[in-house]
């Protein structure tokens, strides 16, 4: 089973539970094994379609005729997560994108499934530099909320607390991907030395902001299982 398929199940799952999204991810990872790199890739696919689940689901809307409640949870799952590959992800040619989520549609429905996500696939990429949005002057909240996949209920609040451009600013903090900082073991290596081994291992590295001993991690892996950790 490849990293797509654990992150279709993991996000299915999830859905049907309505548990905390870390523990179904860590279930996940334990029932099938992968390799370092591939859990990294399931654990930004899963988090990435849940984090940019609302944005994601107004556009599949906005290219489907079909509602989503009339899909099988297998298929509202691939097409969020191809769209989130496509959009969201420059280091994955669309096309390769597309075709994998194609042959989840072949093995997780039929050849009609796999049919539809290619053609809803395709037209979000052939779209990808005007995609549709709400009007933010004739529904603003609605606006905020697609664009920062926040729920209405909670900007609708925001706006009232905080007004328009703290409310945006705060949305926009909230998308931004974290980063982990390190401290570098003198005695064993060097800032460098680290950094370089941790690229190997798929990690974006860039020195710290407030210490020529820091290391700032950008990685969807885990660091404890990393040689250089060890």
């Amino acid at each position: 089973m490849n990293a797509r398929e654990v992150a279709l199940r993991i996000l299915v799952a999830h859905e049907k539970e309505q548990g905390y999204i870390n523990l179904s991810l860590k279930e996940g990872l334990h029932n099938n094994p992968l390799s370092d790199v591939d859990r990294g890739f399931v654990t930004e696919l899963v988090y990435g379609v849940v984090k940019n689940r609302l944005t994601i689901d107004y556009w599949v809307d906005s290219f489907s005729k079909v509602k989503r409640n009339k899909m099988s949870p297998h298929i509202v799952q691939i097409l969020r997560l191809g769209v989130y590959q496509v959009y969201y992800l420059d280091k994955i040619p669309p096309s390769a994108a597309v075709n994998e989520c194609v042959k989840l549609a072949k093995t997780y429905g039929h050849q009609a499934s796999a049919s539809f996500v290619n053609g809803l696939l395709r037209n979000f990429l052939r779209s990808i530099d005007n995609l549709p949005m709400p009007s933010c002057d004739k529904a603003h909240t609605t606006y905020l909320s697609v664009k920062y996949s926040h729920p209405e209920w909670l900007v609708k609040r925001w706006l009232k607390q905080f007004g328009k451009v703290f409310t945006e600013a705060l949305l926009e903090g909230n998308m931004l991907l974290p980063q982990t900082t390190i401290r570098v073991n003198t005695l064993k290596t060097t800032a460098e030395q680290l950094a370089l081994k941790l690229q190997e291992e798929g990690f974006e590295v860039t020195p710290g902001k407030h210490s020529d001993y820091a290391l700032m991690l950008s990685h969807s892996g885990n660091l404890e299982r990393t040689k250089a950790f060890e």
